[in-house]
């Protein structure tokens, strides 16, 4: 075949008998070492729904691999499961995974990756992966959301069932167990990432945006046909860009980045995807000026137009039956780059030729929007830089002032529920919980259930240094900067302190005087570090802020 390759000719010749020799052991035969090597990476595990197929979609990969004359080299790694761990260590495992798939790609001299992933961190690592690999084509072959739930008439998600259970841990008069147990039993019907907007189905429909998944990648469901044939069709694209010599460099520009922005806030997807796209600025060196003003700059311009939960009504498969991503794309078509290349070898403004919406109700025009923003930046003497996810945050809440009850991990903010130390009114304050403080970054997932379990989530405000997953809706505002591991703002808020928020007007502040607010970052002193062995200790001492990605310096 025409083209060339790192590895055209490179297993050639008397010198390489050894080499050849190894991977023969391996299964390759006399004839496989003058085609394209394409690297797997499959992040399938028994864990959790959103991998526990992903051997299958790596299979119809490798046949369209061997289909188009590659040879397939499958390699796998960690996987995001679900854990029962509050203070899990979300950010490093999506950069161990970038990293192992970087090295496992660069050791073996592979030609090509297709990164085969379907939930939080293996998607954003998979990006981060891209980057890193910008001399050979990559590809990503998304696992698909799961279908949703169905009861007593209302979509439900395995967000359901755990707030359903914790509420009759806290008040087992709102919920008797059996109904919590036949909630749980119908949540999740089958395999795929969880079946609402949530980080996991944010990452996969912005590898579309970001062109770096066929058509219908970022939403076809796990268990359709679709998904099959978008995986083998996968396979066979990869073989076809390393003939073209479509590097990942062509795909992964500011352009595609700033693409992925708008998609983000016509989505109104996770505020975690934020810190997943400014990593990658981070990555391809343009961290400086993509930023999240920039990020603030698209919220205002670009409403909510996608009706699907956890703010809208829909789930992720009735978005892929109403066109997917690229009909949300169309919507905002005037706004995109268009010459954006994407894998399909084709430009975005090509691929969106023929891109429909075909429900008005679950994919809005701009001018009837599901909220009129994504999501929001706000700043004041707390914070350089906070984010709000607008399309689940009560509207009632959006201005707000009451007293600070602090707390310094999410445990003991999850206590101070269950002792009743917290009052509707109050503003909650979690800090320790940033990329450092964290470290790593853990979510606060389960103190939101916490809050509703006690009646409290809808008039209490939350800020905190740390994240909370795409599942939760309510009044949070996170990812705070400076954290307070670092003497940020948030490390000096006392107990009583009034602080007022005005989202419309990206308002975040403690009401003290600038001399007292010095005074006490004067008179800060460093915690101790809640971890001082092992890989979490390079996040203690090196993690970038949540505004440049969370994750370890790329350029040291």
């Amino acid at each position: 075949m025409k083209g060339t390759w790192r590895t055209k000719g490179l297993y050639s010749g008397p010198k390489h008998a050894g080499t050849r020799a190894l991977m023969k052991a391996g299964g390759l035969c006399d004839g496989d070492f003058d085609k394209p090597l394409i690297g797997v990476h499959n992040t399938y595990g028994e864990g959790g729904p959103g991998h526990i197929h992903l051997r299958a979609i790596t299979e119809e990969v490798k046949v369209g691999i061997y289909q188009a004359g590659g040879i397939p080299i499958e390699f796998g790694g960690p996987c995001h499961c679900p854990s029962l761990n509050p203070d899990q260590h979300d950010v490093p495992q999506r950069d161990i995974i970038a990293a192992s798939v970087e090295n496992f790609i660069e050791l073996h001299i592979l030609d090509a990756l297709v990164g085969v992933s379907s939930c939080d961190k293996p998607n954003p690592a998979h990006w981060l992966a891209a980057a890193r690999l910008r001399n050979i084509p990559v590809i990503m072959a998304i696992g698909g959301p799961s279908l949703h739930g169905w009861y007593k008439g209302e979509r439900i998600t395995a967000s359901t069932a755990q707030k359903a259970g914790l509420v009759y841990d806290l008040d087992p008069e709102h919920h008797s167990l059996e109904e919590v147990i036949e909630i749980e039993n119908l949540a999740c019907p089958g395999p795929g990432s969880c079946a609402l907007c949530g980080t996991a189905n944010t990452g996969a429909l912005l590898s579309e945006v970001l062109g770096l998944t066929l058509i219908g990648g970022g939403s076809a469901p796990a268990v359709s046909s679709k998904r099959r044939w978008l995986s083998r069709q996968t396979g066979r694209r990869i073989v076809k860009m390393v003939y073209e010599d479509l590097k990942s460099s062509a795909i992964l520009t500011p352009e595609a980045l700033e693409n992925a922005v708008i998609l983000l806030h016509a989505l109104g997807g996770s505020s975690n995807t934020v810190f997943h796209i400014l990593a990658l600025a981070e990555e391809l060196g343009i961290g400086d000026s993509f930023d999240v003003d920039l990020l603030e700059q698209w919220g205002k311009k670009i409403p909510c137009i996608t009706n699907v939960m956890p703010g809208g009504k829909y789930s992720m498969t009735e978005l892929d039956e109403a066109g997917g991503v690229q009909a949300v794309m169309k919507q905002v078509e005037q706004y995109l780059h268009k010459n954006a290349l994407t894998v399909e070898g084709k430009t975005v403004g090509a691929n969106l030729e023929s891109a429909r919406v075909l429900d008005s109700d679950i994919i809005r025009p701009l001018s009837n929007p599901v909220y009129e923003r994504g999501l929001a930046v706000i700043k004041g003497n707390l914070a350089t830089s906070a984010i709000v996810r607008y399309s689940v945050f009560p509207k009632a809440l959006l201005k707000f002032t009451g007293p600070a009850k602090v707390f310094n991990s999410q445990q003991e903010a999850r206590d101070g529920v269950r002792n009743s130390k917290i009052k509707r009114g109050d503003v909650i304050v979690v800090r320790y919980e940033g990329p450092r403080g964290g470290p790593g970054m853990p979510d606060l997932l389960n103190l939101m259930y916490e809050l509703y379990g006690a009646d409290l989530a809808n008039y209490c405000l939350l800020i905190t240094d740390g994240k909370f997953s795409g599942f939760a809706q309510g009044p949070f505002i996170c990812q705070v900067t400076p954290e307070a591991a670092i003497g940020g703002p948030l490390a000096v808020v006392k107990d009583g302190d009034i602080i007022q928020i005005d989202v419309g007007n990206n308002k975040l502040n403690v009401n003290i005087s600038d001399q007292e607010l010095q005074k006490r970052l004067t008179e800060w002193k460093q915690k101790e570090q809640k971890v001082k062995r092992g890989y979490l200790t390079l996040w203690v001492r090196m993690a970038n802020s949540a505004a440049k990605g969370a994750g370890l310096p790329y350029n040291i």
